[in-house]
């Protein structure tokens, strides 16, 4: 038995401002499975993805133990059956 996926996908990112950004995936799929019952090709659009990200909190200073900046999103992603 036999199960190949390949998918590529293209994605694209558009800050609106400091705390709102729309994001967006579209994917190309081919599969080919072959077992002793059945098999068969397959490609074509898988599921799409837009979303936003709202940033609710950003900590731009640091200290010394955190030499890193700090923040919070929420995010919202809705998943689109393009098949």
């Amino acid at each position: 038995n036999q199960y190949i996926r390949v998918q590529n996908d293209l994605t694209g990112t558009y800050g609106l401002d400091d705390q709102i950004s729309f994001y967006g995936r579209l994917g190309w799929a081919y599969l080919q499975l072959a077992s002793d019952s059945i098999s068969g090709t397959a490609y074509g659009l898988p599921d799409q993805s837009i979303g936003v990200n709202y940033r609710v909190f950003q900590k731009e200073k640091y200290h010394s133990k955190t030499p890193w900046p700090l923040g919070i999103d929420l995010q919202l992603q809705v998943d689109l059956p393009t098949y």
